[in-house]
Formats: C-alpha cells, sequence, structure tokens
C-alpha cells in the first residue's frame, strides 16, 4: 500500500504502531521551554483514567462545540481509537506543564488542500504558564505549516468563547468570516451548523473563521521555523 509522506509523518508523530508518541516541547517568547504536547498514542488510550477525564471534559465544555451530547467513558474511547489514533489527518495532543502535569489537549486536523486545521482545544486543569494554550497555538501552526507545509491555518471558534478568542487574536490570527448558525436537535444531540439561508437562523450564536497564511506566520513567528518543536524526532 503507497502511503502519503503526510500519512506516514502522522504515524510516526503517533508512535503507531507499537512506540510511544512524540514529546514535543512549548516554547515562550524567549524560546525557552515552558510546557510539552505529548502525541496521544496507544499507551494513553490504555489510560483509563485519562480517558474519563478527556470524556468528562468534553461534558464539561460540550457548549464550545458544533455538536453537543453526552459523553461517555465509552463513547469516548471509540472516538479516540477510530477518530483520532486510525485517523491519518488527525493529531491529538495531551498537553502538559513544564513538570509534567497533563491540564488539557489540543489538536490538528489535515484536510486535503493547502488548508489546516487547529481544533479540538481543551484545557481542563488549573496549572504551569498562564499563557500555555496560547504558545501550544504557536507551536501546532508551526507544525503545519514547517512540517506538513500547508499554506493556510483555519481555526473556528463560537463568538462567545472569549478565552480562545483571547489566545487566537495574540498569536496572530485575524477573522476572515463569521457565520451564522441553525441550532437543530436530532436523537439527544445539539447540533449547529451555518445557516443556508436567513430564515434557518435561529441563534445569537455565531461561528467565527480565524485564518492566518504561512508568510504572516514567518514574520511573526520566524524563530519557530527556524527551530521548529520536532527537531530531532521526525
Amino acid at each position: 500500500m503507497n502511503m502519503s509522506r503526510d500519512a506516514r509523518l502522522v504515524r510516526t508523530l503517533k508512535g503507531l504502531p507499537d512506540a510511544r508518541g512524540a514529546r514535543l516541547p512549548v516554547r515562550g517568547r524567549d524560546m525557552t521551554t515552558i510546557g510539552f504536547m505529548s502525541v496521544f498514542d496507544n499507551f494513553r488510550l490504555a489510560d483509563d483514567e485519562l480517558v474519563k477525564t478527556m470524556a468528562a471534559a468534553r461534558s464539561r465544555f460540550g457548549e464550545f462545540f458544533l455538536t453537543q451530547f453526552g459523553v461517555t467513558y465509552e463513547n469516548k474511547k471509540n472516538w479516540l481509537e477510530n477518530s483520532v489514533l486510525r485517523n491519518d489527518r488527525k493529531i491529538l495532543f495531551i498537553v502538559e506543564t513544564g513538570d509534567g502535569k497533563i491540564v488539557g489537549q489540543d489538536g490538528v486536523t489535515l484536510p486535503d488542500g493547502d488548508n489546516f486545521m487547529l481544533d479540538g482545544t481543551m484545557r481542563w486543569a488549573m496549572g504551569g504558564y498562564p499563557r500555555l494554550f496560547e504558545r501550544t497555538c504557536i507551536e501546532r501552526a508551526c507544525i503545519g505549516f514547517g512540517l506538513f507545509g500547508r499554506l493556510r491555518c483555519v481555526i473556528n471558534v463560537f463568538n462567545d468563547n472569549k478565552f480562545a478568542i483571547l489566545n487566537i487574536e495574540s498569536s496572530g490570527f485575524v477573522v476572515r468570516e463569521e457565520h451564522a448558525l441553525s441550532r437543530t436537535e436530532q436523537d439527544g444531540r445539539v447540533i449547529f451548523a451555518a445557516a443556508e439561508t436567513p430564515e434557518l437562523v435561529n441563534t445569537d450564536k455565531k461561528l467565527v473563521e480565524y485564518e492566518m497564511y504561512r508568510d504572516r506566520f514567518a514574520e511573526r513567528h520566524g524563530a519557530f521555523i527556524d527551530s521548529p518543536c520536532w527537531e530531532g524526532i521526525v
């Protein structure tokens, strides 16, 4: 089977089939290490307490996701196994403080084309560098631009997610578009989607699309491209 370069890199970062996933440094403005992003791997999947914590966090912060539903240990583990580990377009990071305390997660998604997305962000515990998740935003963007060679980074966030917006804008992302939304309920799930016509708009929530191009990233964060967090790992 022919495997794309991107897929090989994703599997290497995940440690597949039976190694540990990569543990990448998160750097502050002075490029000193302030935390870590550990790529979710099979060993993390076997950590029942971690999976339970991730399921509880997804329920607790469900209001910030387009699809909202009751998350259980079982459906979370199934998603982690099949939609993360077996998905060559998805990387999930466990975010750690400098002393190794797990405080949340972050993600990168690699669709076809020249774009990539930063997604899946949740901080479920306090501790560590105050702006740690601003810095993980920059490290993940560098991965998409530098390691995977994409040209444009996209982040979608609800307009009332103030803490996420602070980190996004501080990292240099700018608003491309705001999408009015429709809200529906199906099989116990609340689903938000871009409203195709004004008549379908039935909520005050909006989805804000942020973007950054590689040249702008290089201007603002060139040191990260010169010394990438994956250097010596892949």
